[in-house]
């Protein structure tokens, strides 16, 4: 912001992952509003232009709103607007070619995750859930591939595209319990957003079996195996080399039991197609444990 403030910069470039889009959009934002000219709708002309050239599969680069740790307290929040979004994307597949492996397969998580909330999201549009679904089956075909052997191109290709439409699915549907989570718990220990996402996904997958029965088919249909998606999910994390539980990254009881205690007021978990109370969301958090 100071930076941007001193010398009067008309145009951002974000070059990287998630938290780099989230940076680049940040500053976009805060100067909007620092301005007194914060866009009404998407139609709008932003005050900064942000081009956004992904190096990882998080999908931040569509979307218009950003994340913050705060480490004092331990919690995320976030803010955003409609002329937040960068106003053109440059997917390169030759750039992801150095992102490491293990990043490649949280961020590539990351984006199945926000495809499978989209599904079955309880505010959603039809065009989401279809998006969703193709995001789905491109990331579940790419991941493996992609993560075993870095250099093919078409992989890596094939995640970008994925990572592009789960972006896109997130910006016509709500989330549920798992990004609720998600969020929460990597704001108190700090452990990547993707990477808890995998750890997260075939437990909540699993609890919302009963509500959406037909949505979650279709995303079974779409990973491979129809009768279990959470059971999809789990392989395509071993898949890929991921770890399990969470408690051998640190991850203690307490911090389970804090994170299960905010979630019931996080608005993602209050639009899970399932009611998760505080017992519920201690549950899947120790399912993952």
């Amino acid at each position: 912001m100071r930076q941007a403030r001193r010398d009067a910069v008309d145009g951002i470039v974000s070059f990287g992952g998630g938290s780099c889009a989230d940076l680049g959009k940040a500053v976009a934002f805060f100067l909007e509003q620092e301005a007194g000219t914060p866009g009404a709708s998407y139609a709008d002309r932003p005050a900064l232009r942000h081009v956004a050239v992904p190096t990882t599969y998080a999908g931040a680069e569509v979307t218009p709103f950003f994340g913050m740790t705060d480490e004092r307290t331990r919690t995320k929040t976030g803010a955003g607007g409609p002329t937040t979004a960068p106003v053109a994307v440059v997917y390169d597949p030759e750039l992801t070619l150095s992102t490491p492996v293990e990043v490649t397969a949280q961020t590539a998580m990351n984006a199945l995750a926000h495809c499978v909330e989209a599904a079955y999201a309880t505010v959603r549009t039809p065009e989401a859930e279809a998006v969703a679904l193709a995001g789905a089956r491109r990331i579940a075909t790419a991941m493996a591939p992609a993560v075993t052997a870095p250099d093919d191109l078409a992989a890596r290709s094939a995640l970008l595209e994925g990572a592009a439409l789960a972006g896109r699915a997130l910006l016509n549907a709500s989330m549920g319990a798992h990004h609720g989570l998600a969020q929460l718990l990597g704001g108190r220990t700090g452990l990547p957003h993707g990477l808890v996402n995998a750890l997260l996904l075939p437990h909540v997958v699993r609890f919302n079996q009963t509500a959406v029965p037909d949505a979650l088919a279709r995303v079974g249909e779409a990973l491979g195996d129809e009768a279990d998606p959470a059971g999809a999910v789990e392989r395509l994390r071993e898949t890929v080399g991921l770890p399990g539980r969470l408690e051998p990254l640190g991850v203690s009881d307490d911090d389970l039991r804090d994170v299960a205690r905010l979630a019931p007021r996080n608005g993602a978990v209050q639009h899970n197609p399932r009611p998760v109370g505080e017992d519920e969301a201690l549950a899947l958090l120790e399912a993952a444990w």
